[in-house]
Protein backbone atom coordinates (compact mmCIF):
# COMPACT_ATOMS: atom_id res chain seq x y z
CA UNK A 1 0.00 0.00 0.00
CA UNK A 2 1.55 3.31 -1.05
CA UNK A 3 0.53 6.88 -1.50
CA UNK A 4 2.21 9.53 -3.66
CA UNK A 5 2.93 12.87 -1.94
CA UNK A 6 4.76 15.62 -3.78
CA UNK A 7 8.23 14.39 -4.71
CA UNK A 8 7.90 11.31 -2.50
CA UNK A 9 5.51 8.62 -1.42
CA UNK A 10 4.39 6.76 1.69
CA UNK A 11 4.31 3.02 2.15
CA UNK A 12 3.83 0.55 4.97
CA UNK A 13 6.55 -1.68 6.24
CA UNK A 14 4.91 -3.88 8.81
CA UNK A 15 2.91 -1.51 11.02
CA UNK A 16 5.11 1.52 10.40
CA UNK A 17 4.66 4.22 7.76
CA UNK A 18 7.83 4.81 5.71
CA UNK A 19 8.58 7.58 3.21
CA UNK A 20 10.64 7.35 0.01
CA UNK A 21 11.78 10.00 -2.42
CA UNK A 22 14.31 10.47 -5.22
CA UNK A 23 16.74 13.36 -5.33
CA UNK A 24 19.66 13.92 -7.73
CA UNK A 25 19.25 10.40 -9.06
CA UNK A 26 19.42 8.78 -5.63
CA UNK A 27 16.55 7.10 -3.82
CA UNK A 28 16.14 7.84 -0.11
CA UNK A 29 14.03 5.89 2.36
CA UNK A 30 13.26 6.90 5.92
CA UNK A 31 10.85 5.87 8.66
CA UNK A 32 8.25 8.47 9.64
CA UNK A 33 8.08 7.03 13.15
CA UNK A 34 4.27 6.81 12.81
CA UNK A 35 2.48 3.53 13.57
CA UNK A 36 -0.52 2.55 11.43
CA UNK A 37 -2.69 2.13 14.51
CA UNK A 38 -5.48 4.62 13.78
CA UNK A 39 -7.31 6.27 10.86
CA UNK A 40 -5.36 9.45 11.56
CA UNK A 41 -1.95 7.78 11.30
CA UNK A 42 -1.70 8.32 7.52
CA UNK A 43 -2.38 12.06 7.91
CA UNK A 44 0.33 12.28 10.56
CA UNK A 45 2.77 10.43 8.31
CA UNK A 46 1.94 12.80 5.41
CA UNK A 47 2.83 15.75 7.65
CA UNK A 48 6.21 14.18 8.42
CA UNK A 49 6.79 13.59 4.69
CA UNK A 50 5.82 17.19 3.88
CA UNK A 51 8.36 18.51 6.41
CA UNK A 52 11.09 16.24 5.07
CA UNK A 53 10.52 17.27 1.43
CA UNK A 54 9.96 20.97 2.03
CA UNK A 55 13.51 21.87 1.08
CA UNK A 56 13.27 19.91 -2.20
CA UNK A 57 10.34 22.04 -3.38
CA UNK A 58 12.44 25.19 -3.33
CA UNK A 59 13.58 25.99 -6.86
CA UNK A 60 16.09 28.63 -5.83
CA UNK A 61 19.40 26.97 -4.93
CA UNK A 62 20.43 29.70 -2.47
CA UNK A 63 17.10 29.43 -0.60
CA UNK A 64 17.44 25.66 -0.49
CA UNK A 65 20.94 25.92 0.99
CA UNK A 66 19.71 28.42 3.58
CA UNK A 67 16.94 26.05 4.68
CA UNK A 68 19.48 23.23 5.00
CA UNK A 69 21.80 25.45 7.03
CA UNK A 70 18.92 26.38 9.35
CA UNK A 71 18.00 22.74 9.80
CA UNK A 72 21.61 21.86 10.66
CA UNK A 73 21.84 24.85 13.03
CA UNK A 74 18.57 23.89 14.70
CA UNK A 75 19.73 20.30 15.18
CA UNK A 76 23.06 21.48 16.59
CA UNK A 77 21.30 23.81 19.05
CA UNK A 78 18.92 21.05 20.10
CA UNK A 79 21.84 18.69 20.69
CA UNK A 80 23.71 21.37 22.62
CA UNK A 81 20.63 22.01 24.77
CA UNK A 82 20.29 18.32 25.56
CA UNK A 83 23.96 18.03 26.51
CA UNK A 84 23.69 21.13 28.74
CA UNK A 85 20.45 19.94 30.33
CA UNK A 86 18.57 23.01 29.06
CA UNK A 87 14.77 22.77 29.21
CA UNK A 88 13.37 25.46 26.93
CA UNK A 89 9.85 24.05 27.23
CA UNK A 90 9.83 24.07 31.05
CA UNK A 91 6.60 25.49 32.52
CA UNK A 92 5.82 27.39 35.70
CA UNK A 93 4.60 24.14 37.26
CA UNK A 94 8.24 22.99 37.38
CA UNK A 95 9.67 26.34 38.53
CA UNK A 96 9.77 25.58 42.25
CA UNK A 97 11.56 22.25 41.78
CA UNK A 98 14.01 23.75 39.29
CA UNK A 99 14.79 26.58 41.71
CA UNK A 100 15.38 24.23 44.63
CA UNK A 101 17.60 21.95 42.52
CA UNK A 102 19.55 24.73 40.81
CA UNK A 103 23.31 24.88 41.39
CA UNK A 104 23.03 28.66 40.93
CA UNK A 105 20.58 29.16 43.81
CA UNK A 106 21.80 31.50 46.53
CA UNK A 107 22.69 30.01 49.90
CA UNK A 108 19.93 30.82 52.36
CA UNK A 109 18.15 29.40 55.37
CA UNK A 110 15.36 26.86 55.06
CA UNK A 111 12.86 29.50 56.15
CA UNK A 112 14.05 31.99 53.51
CA UNK A 113 13.87 29.27 50.86
CA UNK A 114 10.23 28.72 51.81
CA UNK A 115 9.61 32.46 51.38
CA UNK A 116 10.96 32.30 47.81
CA UNK A 117 8.78 29.24 47.14
CA UNK A 118 5.76 31.14 48.45
CA UNK A 119 6.42 33.88 45.87
CA UNK A 120 6.59 31.18 43.19
CA UNK A 121 3.27 29.69 44.32
CA UNK A 122 1.57 33.09 44.06
CA UNK A 123 3.05 33.55 40.58
CA UNK A 124 1.77 30.13 39.44
CA UNK A 125 -1.70 30.87 40.85
CA UNK A 126 -1.91 34.16 38.96
CA UNK A 127 -0.33 33.11 35.63
CA UNK A 128 -1.17 29.40 35.40
CA UNK A 129 1.19 26.47 35.68
CA UNK A 130 1.08 25.60 31.96
CA UNK A 131 2.77 28.86 30.92
CA UNK A 132 6.34 28.40 29.67
CA UNK A 133 8.97 30.03 31.88
CA UNK A 134 10.63 31.46 28.77
CA UNK A 135 7.34 33.19 27.86
CA UNK A 136 7.35 35.30 31.03
CA UNK A 137 8.52 38.61 29.60
CA UNK A 138 8.59 42.16 30.96
CA UNK A 139 4.94 42.70 29.98
CA UNK A 140 3.64 39.67 31.88
CA UNK A 141 5.92 40.41 34.82
CA UNK A 142 4.55 43.96 34.92
CA UNK A 143 0.95 42.69 34.92
CA UNK A 144 1.76 40.37 37.84
CA UNK A 145 3.49 43.20 39.71
CA UNK A 146 0.42 45.39 39.29
CA UNK A 147 -1.80 42.65 40.75
CA UNK A 148 0.37 41.96 43.82
CA UNK A 149 0.75 45.67 44.57
CA UNK A 150 -2.89 45.89 45.69
CA UNK A 151 -3.18 45.82 49.46
CA UNK A 152 0.56 45.28 50.00
CA UNK A 153 3.11 47.67 51.44
CA UNK A 154 5.99 48.99 49.35
CA UNK A 155 8.34 46.78 51.35
CA UNK A 156 6.34 43.59 50.66
CA UNK A 157 5.87 44.55 47.00
CA UNK A 158 9.62 45.02 46.57
CA UNK A 159 10.28 41.71 48.33
CA UNK A 160 8.10 39.91 45.77
CA UNK A 161 9.98 41.45 42.84
CA UNK A 162 13.42 40.96 44.38
CA UNK A 163 12.57 37.39 45.37
CA UNK A 164 11.35 36.43 41.90
CA UNK A 165 14.41 38.11 40.39
CA UNK A 166 16.58 35.83 42.55
CA UNK A 167 14.54 32.81 41.42
CA UNK A 168 14.99 33.74 37.75
CA UNK A 169 18.75 34.21 38.11
CA UNK A 170 18.96 30.69 39.55
CA UNK A 171 17.00 28.97 36.76
CA UNK A 172 18.13 31.03 33.75
CA UNK A 173 20.96 28.63 32.77
CA UNK A 174 18.58 25.64 32.97
CA UNK A 175 15.94 27.24 30.74
CA UNK A 176 18.35 28.90 28.32
CA UNK A 177 17.06 32.46 28.79
CA UNK A 178 19.15 35.60 29.19
CA UNK A 179 16.57 38.23 30.13
CA UNK A 180 15.38 38.62 33.72
CA UNK A 181 11.93 40.28 33.42
CA UNK A 182 11.77 41.21 37.12
CA UNK A 183 14.82 43.47 36.96
CA UNK A 184 13.13 45.92 34.60
CA UNK A 185 10.22 46.73 36.94
CA UNK A 186 10.76 49.86 39.08
CA UNK A 187 10.64 49.22 42.82
CA UNK A 188 8.34 51.31 44.97
CA UNK A 189 9.71 53.92 47.30
CA UNK A 190 10.03 52.47 50.77
CA UNK A 191 8.42 53.92 53.83
CA UNK A 192 11.26 55.82 55.51
CA UNK A 193 9.37 56.19 58.75
CA UNK A 194 11.68 54.41 61.23
CA UNK A 195 10.13 52.09 63.81
CA UNK A 196 10.43 53.45 67.32
CA UNK A 197 11.61 51.74 70.48
CA UNK A 198 9.17 50.79 73.24
CA UNK A 199 9.17 52.45 76.63
CA UNK A 200 9.43 50.45 79.84
CA UNK A 201 5.81 51.22 80.63
CA UNK A 202 4.73 49.84 77.25
CA UNK A 203 6.87 46.72 77.74
CA UNK A 204 5.29 46.09 81.15
CA UNK A 205 1.78 46.49 79.72
CA UNK A 206 2.48 43.91 76.98
CA UNK A 207 3.90 41.38 79.44
CA UNK A 208 0.77 41.85 81.56
CA UNK A 209 -1.52 40.94 78.64
CA UNK A 210 0.44 38.55 76.38
CA UNK A 211 0.07 34.81 76.95
CA UNK A 212 1.63 31.57 75.74
CA UNK A 213 3.80 31.59 72.64
CA UNK A 214 3.02 35.24 71.89
CA UNK A 215 4.52 36.18 75.26
CA UNK A 216 7.54 34.00 74.55
CA UNK A 217 8.07 35.50 71.10
CA UNK A 218 7.73 39.02 72.50
CA UNK A 219 10.46 38.23 75.06
CA UNK A 220 12.70 36.70 72.37
CA UNK A 221 12.43 39.80 70.19
CA UNK A 222 12.90 42.16 73.14
CA UNK A 223 15.94 40.49 74.72
CA UNK A 224 17.74 39.25 71.57
CA UNK A 225 16.93 41.84 68.90
CA UNK A 226 16.30 39.03 66.40
CA UNK A 227 14.21 39.76 63.33
CA UNK A 228 10.80 38.08 63.21
CA UNK A 229 11.89 35.31 60.83
CA UNK A 230 14.89 34.44 63.03
CA UNK A 231 12.89 34.75 66.25
CA UNK A 232 10.21 32.25 65.17
CA UNK A 233 12.78 29.66 64.06
CA UNK A 234 14.84 30.06 67.25
CA UNK A 235 15.09 26.55 68.72
CA UNK A 236 16.23 24.99 71.97
CA UNK A 237 19.23 23.55 70.13
CA UNK A 238 20.47 27.11 69.44
CA UNK A 239 21.15 27.56 73.16
CA UNK A 240 24.63 26.64 74.36
CA UNK A 241 26.70 27.75 77.36
CA UNK A 242 24.25 30.48 78.35
CA UNK A 243 24.04 32.10 74.90
CA UNK A 244 22.06 31.86 71.67
CA UNK A 245 24.02 30.95 68.56
CA UNK A 246 22.09 31.49 65.34
CA UNK A 247 22.68 32.30 61.67
CA UNK A 248 20.44 35.13 60.55
CA UNK A 249 18.19 34.44 57.59
CA UNK A 250 18.45 37.87 55.95
CA UNK A 251 22.22 38.39 55.78
CA UNK A 252 23.58 35.00 56.81
CA UNK A 253 25.51 36.63 59.67
CA UNK A 254 26.33 34.35 62.60
CA UNK A 255 25.45 35.98 65.91
CA UNK A 256 25.96 34.98 69.53
CA UNK A 257 23.62 36.62 72.04
CA UNK A 258 23.91 36.11 75.82
CA UNK A 259 20.61 34.98 77.34
CA UNK A 260 19.12 37.71 79.50
CA UNK A 261 17.74 36.44 82.85
CA UNK A 262 14.29 37.79 81.97
CA UNK A 263 14.36 35.95 78.65
CA UNK A 264 15.26 32.72 80.45
CA UNK A 265 12.35 33.33 82.81
CA UNK A 266 9.92 34.00 79.93
CA UNK A 267 10.77 30.91 77.85
CA UNK A 268 11.42 28.56 80.76
CA UNK A 269 14.05 25.92 81.29
CA UNK A 270 15.17 23.88 78.31
CA UNK A 271 15.38 20.55 80.11
CA UNK A 272 14.72 17.83 77.54
CA UNK A 273 12.89 20.15 75.18
CA UNK A 274 13.88 20.17 71.52
CA UNK A 275 12.73 21.94 68.38
CA UNK A 276 11.37 25.49 68.01
CA UNK A 277 10.71 27.52 71.15
CA UNK A 278 7.46 28.80 69.57
CA UNK A 279 6.44 25.86 67.31
CA UNK A 280 2.88 27.00 66.51
CA UNK A 281 3.92 30.54 65.59
CA UNK A 282 6.79 29.13 63.52
CA UNK A 283 4.34 27.00 61.55
CA UNK A 284 2.06 30.00 61.09
CA UNK A 285 5.05 31.96 59.77
CA UNK A 286 5.99 29.23 57.30
CA UNK A 287 2.40 28.89 56.10
CA UNK A 288 1.27 32.49 55.87
CA UNK A 289 4.45 34.56 56.08
CA UNK A 290 5.30 37.40 58.41
CA UNK A 291 2.12 39.41 57.86
CA UNK A 292 -0.12 37.20 60.02
CA UNK A 293 2.20 37.38 63.03
CA UNK A 294 2.90 41.10 62.50
CA UNK A 295 -0.84 41.81 62.48
CA UNK A 296 -1.24 39.78 65.65
CA UNK A 297 1.36 41.88 67.43
CA UNK A 298 -0.15 45.13 66.19
CA UNK A 299 -3.49 44.03 67.64
CA UNK A 300 -1.74 43.14 70.89
CA UNK A 301 -0.06 46.54 71.07
CA UNK A 302 -3.34 48.32 70.34
CA UNK A 303 -5.02 46.33 73.12
CA UNK A 304 -2.28 47.58 75.48
CA UNK A 305 -2.91 51.18 74.44
CA UNK A 306 0.24 51.43 72.30
CA UNK A 307 -0.16 53.45 69.09
CA UNK A 308 1.12 51.42 66.16
CA UNK A 309 0.99 54.13 63.50
CA UNK A 310 1.60 57.83 63.11
CA UNK A 311 0.23 60.31 60.57
CA UNK A 312 2.69 61.74 58.10
CA UNK A 313 2.69 65.29 56.83
CA UNK A 314 0.28 64.29 54.06
CA UNK A 315 -2.13 62.85 56.61
CA UNK A 316 -1.45 59.20 55.65
CA UNK A 317 -1.12 56.81 58.58
CA UNK A 318 2.23 55.04 58.55
CA UNK A 319 3.19 52.12 60.83
CA UNK A 320 5.83 53.02 63.40
CA UNK A 321 5.45 50.33 66.05
CA UNK A 322 5.33 46.56 65.54
CA UNK A 323 7.38 43.46 66.19
CA UNK A 324 10.42 45.04 64.52
CA UNK A 325 10.27 47.76 67.18
CA UNK A 326 11.62 45.14 69.59
CA UNK A 327 14.86 45.07 67.59
CA UNK A 328 15.08 48.86 67.90
CA UNK A 329 14.38 48.55 71.62
CA UNK A 330 17.13 45.95 72.07
CA UNK A 331 19.73 48.09 70.28
CA UNK A 332 18.67 51.21 72.23
CA UNK A 333 18.80 49.37 75.59
CA UNK A 334 22.28 48.07 74.80
CA UNK A 335 23.45 51.59 73.91
CA UNK A 336 21.95 53.02 77.10
CA UNK A 337 23.78 50.34 79.08
CA UNK A 338 27.09 51.59 77.68
CA UNK A 339 27.80 48.58 75.44
CA UNK A 340 30.24 49.65 72.66
CA UNK A 341 28.64 50.11 69.26
CA UNK A 342 30.93 47.51 67.65
CA UNK A 343 29.63 44.86 70.07
CA UNK A 344 26.00 45.89 69.49
CA UNK A 345 26.63 45.63 65.75
CA UNK A 346 27.95 42.08 66.22
CA UNK A 347 25.03 41.11 68.50
CA UNK A 348 22.36 42.04 65.96
CA UNK A 349 24.33 41.15 62.83
CA UNK A 350 24.29 44.59 61.21
CA UNK A 351 26.58 44.94 58.21
CA UNK A 352 27.59 48.50 59.11
CA UNK A 353 27.89 50.80 62.09
CA UNK A 354 25.64 53.29 60.32
CA UNK A 355 22.78 50.79 60.36
CA UNK A 356 23.26 50.25 64.10
CA UNK A 357 23.07 54.03 64.60
CA UNK A 358 19.68 54.08 62.85
CA UNK A 359 18.38 51.54 65.36
CA UNK A 360 19.58 53.47 68.40
CA UNK A 361 16.90 55.57 70.14
CA UNK A 362 18.20 56.81 73.47
CA UNK A 363 15.64 57.74 76.09
CA UNK A 364 15.50 61.18 77.68
CA UNK A 365 16.94 59.72 80.88
CA UNK A 366 19.91 58.26 78.97
CA UNK A 367 20.54 61.60 77.23
CA UNK A 368 20.40 63.42 80.57
CA UNK A 369 22.78 60.93 82.23
CA UNK A 370 25.26 61.17 79.35
CA UNK A 371 25.10 64.97 79.41
CA UNK A 372 25.55 65.38 83.17
CA UNK A 373 28.36 62.82 83.41
CA UNK A 374 30.43 64.23 80.55
CA UNK A 375 29.76 67.98 80.51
Amino acid sequence: MARQKGYGRLFLRGRVWYMRWRYCGRECTRSTGILNDSPESRTKAETVLDDALEVLRLRDKAARLEVIRNMIRSNEEELKDRLAGIRRDATLDSLERMFKDSAYRIDCSKEQLEVYCRYIKVLVERMGGALKISDVDARLAGMFAKEVSDGRSANTYNKYLNGLSIVWRAIQPSVGITMNPWDSIPRRKLDTNVRRALTQKEIDSVFAVAKGEVRRLFAIGLYTGLRLGDAVRFSWEDIKDGAIFIKTGKTGAKVAIPIHPKLAEAIGERGVQTGPVVPHLRQSYLTGGSSLISQRFRRLFTKCGIATSVKSGSGVARPNCGFHSLRHTFVSRCAEAGIPQSIIQALVGHSSARMTERYTHLSDAAFLEAFTSRV
